[in-house]
């Protein structure tokens, strides 16, 4: 039995009209077909189909997440500072998440059910709270968002981290610059690796210690430049050197002069985009998959970094933990048959909704946990049958849902998602530029909210009121003989415009494996971290072996690299 029997029938006709061809999208104008599978996802979902392409719902869909970021706000009633993820500018309003998970947001809002759906959806969420830092676990003595434990760690996003520093969905302890990565020890500038020890720049690997500059390669130790490589010691750039000959050329190399390390890595992003061999796609036993970083996955179209048992997918980015049956889920853990939403755990049947966790039958919803059967809702928790966080009977609810949801198809809100401004992040360090290589161009298409990232104290009293901060072109191109001095010291990032201050563990970490003091702010270490790893965006080329046609993600850093098939790069790798 239908419980919006209304909304059913309006939107079965739709769906019956709908045919394959070729469709434009409403926001950019880039034409794509819809075909059959995509229209099979509408009707598993009764949802009418999108106005906008499949990329824009990506990017509009990603806009939400929190990307790598951290801001100063300020506590809506006392004013005091507060660290968070989320800029001021977009004028969310964040609360301690202690204090967050203290209070009951359901304040009874009163919808218009003919007045535009998303402008009341704004008020709602302009006047509920958001968490200061989505921590899932509480942390120890250090600053991170989304953490599933941190100890001693700082700016830590996603990740389990002791004595580390800006690492992003991360296992590590005692190290620095750390992406997608696990198993990580007493390394630094690590990304889409597991199980790395006193490493430095190694990428695409596995089991890897005490070398420097690997790529796609597995049970290394003490190599410096290796390459699609298996359980070897002692290479220099794929040269088998002796092990006195490999110490005496590594005991010459100097880390601790920042323009010989620059030269050092200059070398190896070039030897990386000319010379060594990559694969088509980074994807591990995943049958049936199309798309990139996928392991251990079934059946997952056009998907990209997904892991560990999901299935039955179509257009999904990070889904993991046998999350099936979703379509255009950015961002999912252990999910069921949700559509379009974004950062959902432990869901199913979802539609349209942001940072839910634990909720079944919710809609056009954000920040919610443990609800059930409820629309357009924010930041409750434990609710059932509540309409923009007001609640109702089980009957009044299934009446006001089937003419709330037919006033809004009939407008043509009903089926996509919220506008990227109401994302609670500064666009050009979310997701879309990270995952999706969305341009500032794009951003304004999409309509992003657009301000200075250092405005409103977003950076903080002492670093946007300072007068004179020093110039990153004085920082020693050596290892300090004071480091000390340069602790908690305005600096200004002159290449990226920003403020920063180093912090006393970062410091330490520096002088303990013998570099040079960075000179961009930590944030945009990590984004050009992130530019080290394929994208979502994929494009077509031809194996440079069979001249087989392959399609890849497409990479900034490394455009020109050689691609191989994968049945050539797999014999490539058996003859090293």
């Amino acid at each position: 039995m239908s419980h919006t029997p209304n909304y059913d029938k309006k939107v079965q006709e739709i769906l019956a009209s709908t045919k394959p061809g070729e469709r434009t999208c409403a926001l950019t104008g880039e034409k794509w077909m819809m075909d059959e599978r995509e229209i099979g996802w509408y009707k598993k979902f009764n949802v009418p189909p999108s106005k906008m392409h499949p990329h824009t719902r990506w990017q509009l869909a990603i806009g939400q997440y929190i990307g790598y970021q951290w801001w100063w706000n300020k506590h809506p009633e006392t004013g005091k500072p507060l660290l968070a993820t989320t800029h001021p500018a977009t004028g969310l309003k964040v609360l301690p998440d202690k204090e967050w998970y203290a209070k009951d947001f359901a304040n009874g809002f009163t919808y218009e059910v003919n007045k535009p759906f998303f402008e009341q959806w704004r008020q709602l969420q302009l006047a509920t709270p958001v968490t200061a830092s989505h921590n899932f676990v509480e942390v120890e003595n250090s600053i991170a968002a989304v953490s599933h434990g941190a100890i001693n760690s700082y700016f830590t996003l996603a990740s389990t981290s002791r004595d580390s520093l800006f690492t992003v969905n991360t296992e590590s302890e005692r190290s620095c610059l750390i992406n997608w990565s696990s198993g990580i020890q007493d390394s630094y500038m690590v990304s889409d690796a597991h199980n790395v020890f006193s490493s430095s720049y190694v990428l695409d690997s596995d089991a890897i210690s005490h070398s420097d500059f690997v790529f796609g390669s597995d049970d290394l130790e003490f190599c410096f430049g290796a390459s699609n490589q298996k359980h070897k010691k002692y290479l220099w750039f794929d040269e088998q050197l002796t092990e006195s000959e490999w110490k005496k050329r590594r005991a010459a190399v100097d880390f601790s002069s920042r323009s010989k390390l620059q030269a050092l890595e200059d070398t190896f992003f070039r030897w990386l985009d000319t010379e060594v061999v990559w694969p088509e796609i980074m994807t591990v036993n995943s049958p049936g998959c199309t798309g990139e970083y996928l392991v251990q996955c079934l059946d997952c179209v056009h998907s990209y970094s997904c892991a560990w048992g999901v299935r039955d997918c179509y257009w999904v980015i990070h889904n993991y933990d046998r999350s099936e049956r979703c379509a255009f889920l950015v961002g999912g853990a252990t999910c069921e048959d949700v559509y379009y939403s974004v950062s959902n755990k432990d869901c199913s049947n979802v539609k349209f909704s942001s940072y839910l966790k634990e909720c079944e039958d919710v809609e056009y919803s954000m920040n919610c946990e443990n609800c059930e059967n409820c629309f357009g809702c924010v930041g409750l928790r434990h609710k059932k049958f509540h309409i923009f966080n007001k609640g109702y009977s089980e009957e009044e609810y299934w009446k006001r849902l089937d003419e709330l949801k037919c006033a809004m198809l009939d407008r043509g809100e009903y089926g996509e998602f919220f506008p990227i401004s109401f994302s609670p992040s500064y666009q050009p360090y979310g997701g879309g530029p990270i995952f999706l290589h969305t341009t500032p161009e794009e951003l304004t298409q999409l309509g992003a909210l657009e301000f200075d990232p250092e405005s409103q104290d977003a950076t903080g009293e002492l670093l946007s009121r300072a007068q004179n901060p020093t110039p990153s072109s004085q920082i020693p191109d050596g290892v300090d003989a004071h480091p000390e001095q340069w602790i908690g010291k305005p600096m200004l990032d002159e290449k990226n415009h920003r403020r920063f201050t180093y912090l006393a563990s970062e410091v330490e970490f520096y002088q303990k494996h013998g570099l040079p003091l960075p000179e961009e702010h930590f944030i945009h270490r990590i984004l050009k971290l992130y530019s080290l790893s394929n994208a979502a965006l994929f494009e077509e080329r031809h194996c440079e072996k069979c001249k087989k046609r392959v399609t890849i993600a497409h990479n900034s850093v490394f455009p020109n690299r050689k691609i191989y098939c994968i049945s050539c790069y797999d014999a490539f790798c058996s003859s090293r």
